[in-house]
């Protein structure tokens, strides 16, 4: 019985946080400069250690900027002093970076993608 208790406090209890977990986690800050009709600078900040140019807000707002395609101009990380090499180095908070996008908006043909790779 105090079993099934237990359970059910600790179901409900954990809601919340789920609930938080799932709308705040992922979310980045995604500053978006025209730099002409069809073109923008986007830019978000990391505090981690770089390991791709990829950026799913970025994508996004590309997207959201450009509904008739996108073209990936240049991509850009970069910060004033040396990069953090790995996780542990970044503990004391100091690997924060800026990833800069160049985006041109222009007709693409979506290229076909699936979960397993190119078949």
């Amino acid at each position: 019985m105090n079993q099934t208790n237990f359970s059910s406090l600790t179901k409900w209890s954990l809601l919340p946080l789920l609930g938080a977990s799932v709308m705040f986690g992922g979310c980045a800050t995604v500053n978006s400069q025209a730099l002409s009709e069809n073109e923008y600078l986007l830019t978000t900040y990391y505090d981690e250690p770089p390991r791709t140019l990829q950026s799913r807000a970025l994508t996004s707002k590309a997207e959201s900027l450009c509904p008739v395609g996108v073209s990936v101009r240049s991509r850009h990380a970069t910060k004033a002093a040396e990069f953090g090499k790995d996780d542990v180095s970044c503990v004391s908070g100091n690997c924060r970076y800026r990833l800069t996008w160049r985006v041109v908006c222009t007709d693409v043909v979506p290229q076909e993608s699936s979960w397993f790779g190119d078949t």
